[in-house]
């Protein structure tokens, strides 16, 4: 049953109604879509003005909606972008294209320039022609903001990268000119410990072309034995990227072996990566020789003081034994190296010992003194040379000693000056037992003569009485040299009277003044510290007169805090240096003289001029024999 006419209006109005309801709901989407849409979006009349704009359009260009909608798109154009938008428009009115997208500058109320992403579609009319346009535009700016930074970030790259291999290539070849004329080795390796590199110096040395050095083929050059100690060496550094350094010997062009000491510096990229390394060789072939040669040199050092009879030793500055030889720990009877000098001999001589050694650190002169050390076999007299050891820079660090046993040196002397005493009594007793004697006779025999001569009123009397007169003087002075040969009598005043004897006698003998001063008695309390005192004198004296060349001999005898002190002057020429005081037998003689009797004895330049020989004794001697 076909439904009435007014139920099919009803009908055909309550589709409509949808359909209207359907209508608005789609535009409300429409327009909701168009102005809350996140990029500009548009309606464009084919003349090119705006028909319709979102907010979002608004707020990229910088116009309000009225403003806009009274433009076209060709006023806020850039010009540079401007021809090629038409171009495309054109092309898309004319049915060529749908639909087409570019990217453009706009230019926004403000004035600025604003780069935006233009997609265009046509919307065509049921007869085709177009109706009008609908634009989509996106912002841009920031993108191409980037994008030029980016370019000009990878221009800034580029220009880097063209200056840094300019850069890299100026370094290389200066490099290889100074690798080149470097007077070293110099070679470079890769990772995979294969040279790369090797300087003209290293290709002149062996004799060998460039490239036959490259990669392993440098190690025929090294010494087989070198080769195998070396190697563990470089490859745990290899291992490590580590410096390393060794020394090895290197095969030259004419078949000689060289010593040199190679040297390797690991490099690395920027970001860390090993690259392998860098080395340089420096012939040491000579330092090697040198230190052969050093080693040889105390070798043979080390066998001269370990042989030699004397003790040969070092002591630091606080007194402890840093090296002595075999000998020297005879001596003391034990090991001495690590102690100190008063844990090996006795306190006393401990301490003279220590004085010693810190006045040598004081004036950094070299002494000699002599010392009386006991032993197992009993007291042994040392003569030891101490002096000043240094360092590279001369700085004193110790004291460096060779001590000598001269204990039969010493008895050896003590009985040569005890016969050569004996022997100078008996010639003095002979002298004046035997030629005094008889010149004494012959005086009284001239003196009768020159008297048978007057009574006769003969001329020759005068010379008889010259002759008589002549062995009296005579008869005198052998009786005075007699004198000086005896012993000096022990008494309180005997050295006084010696001493003022052998002024007179040399005064007469010599035709020279002499004189002995001693203001106040100066007592000796032994005979044998006397006569030892008067033939210092005596040879004092003695070398006045023959070498001064002066005219005054002055002897002095003193006691002071109970030190009896002999002085003997002269003015004469003196001595040019004072080392001359250690020349001569006759200096030799009063300087062991002295030391028998425990005395200081200085010989030296006097002031303005000649010289001056001091010795000075205490009373009460603590010398060991």
């Amino acid at each position: 049953m076909k439904p009435s006419a007014s139920e099919a209006l009803q009908v055909e109005i309550a589709r409509r109604e949808q359909a209207e309801q359907a209508l608005r709901e789609s535009e409300t989407r429409f327009r909701v879509t168009f102005e809350q849409a996140a990029v500009g979006i548009c309606h464009v009349g084919i003349d090119g003005r705006f028909l319709r704009v979102n907010s979002k359009l608004c707020d990229i260009l910088g116009y309000p909606r009225e403003e806009l909608l009274a433009r076209s798109f060709q006023e806020i154009s850039h010009p540079g972008e401007l021809e090629n938008n038409l171009a495309q428009l054109r092309r898309a009115l004319a049915g060529g294209i749908d639909t087409y997208a570019l990217e453009k500058r706009y230019i926004r109320k403000d004035g600025s320039i604003l780069w935006a992403q233009l997609t265009v579609s046509v919307v065509r009319k049921k007869s085709g022609q177009p109706a009008w346009l609908i634009s989509v535009i996106e912002d841009i700016s920031a993108r191409k903001t980037a994008e030029e930074a980016l370019r000009r970030t990878q221009e800034e790259l580029e220009d880097r990268v063209r200056e840094r291999t300019a850069a890299l290539q100026d370094s290389e070849r200066r490099f290889r000119e100074m690798a080149d004329t470097a007077p070293v080795f110099i070679w470079v390796s890769d990772a995979e410990k294969g040279s790369t590199f090797w300087n003209q110096a290293w290709l002149e040395f062996t004799g060998s072309r460039f490239e036959e050095e490259l990669g392993n083929n440098w190690k025929r050059h090294l010494h087989p034995d070198d080769y195998r100690d070396c190697e563990p060496i470089a490859q745990a550094a290899r291992q490590a990227r580590r410096r390393f350094q060794v020394e090895c010997r290197v095969r030259r062009h004419d078949g000689a072996w060289c010593w040199v000491l190679d040297t390797a510096v690991p490099r690395f990229s920027p970001d860390g990566v090993f690259l392998g390394y860098i080395g340089s060789c420096i012939d040491i072939d000579d330092r090697k020789k040198a230190e052969a040669a050093l080693d040889e040199s105390h070798q043979l050092l080390n066998a001269i003081i370990e042989g030699t009879t004397d003790s040969v030793f070092i002591r630091d500055t606080s007194g402890r034994f840093t090296m002595i030889n075999s000998a020297g720990e005879r001596i003391l009877g034990q090991k001495a190296v690590g102690k100190h000098v008063g844990e090996l001999l006795p306190p006393d001589t401990a301490a003279e010992v220590i004085a010693q050694d810190r006045e040598i650190l004081a004036s950094g002169e070299t002494r000699t003194f002599e010392i009386a050390i006991p032993t197992a076999t009993g007291l042994r007299t040392h003569l030891v040379t101490r002096g000043p050891h240094r360092d590279a820079h001369g700085n004193i660090f110790g004291v460096f000693g060779i001590a000598r046993d001269i204990t039969e040196l010493r008895r050896m002397e003590k009985s040569i000056s005890e016969i050569s005493d004996r022997e100078q009594q008996r010639i003095g007793q002979d002298l004046h037992d035997g030629v005094c004697q008889r010149l004494a006779g012959i005086g009284l025999l001239a003196g009768v003569l020159k008297s048978k001569l007057a009574a006769q009123w003969l001329g020759e009397a005068a010379e008889a009485a010259e002759i008589a007169r002549l062995l009296e003087q005579t008869t005198i002075e052998a009786r005075g040299v007699a004198r000086g040969l005896y012993h000096v009598d022990p008494g309180a005043h005997g050295l006084m009277t010696a001493l003022y004897e052998l002024a007179g006698n040399t005064q007469r003998l010599f035709k020279i003044t002499c004189v002995l001063r001693c203001e106040e008695p100066a007592f000796v309390d032994d005979s044998a510290k006397a006569m030892h005192l008067y033939r210092i004198a005596q040879e004092a004296v003695n070398n006045a007169v023959k070498h001064s060349g002066g005219t005054r001999v002055e002897i002095v005898l003193g006691e002071t805090d109970g030190a009896i002190t002999l002085t003997v002057r002269d003015d004469g020429t003196g001595m040019r240096a004072p080392q001359q005081a250690s020349q001569g037998l006759g200096m030799h003689i009063m300087q062991y003289r002295a030391r028998l009797i425990g005395a200081h004895l200085d010989i030296r330049p006097d002031s303005p001029r000649g010289t001056v020989v001091i010795c000075s004794v205490a009373q009460e001697s603590k010398h060991h024999p």
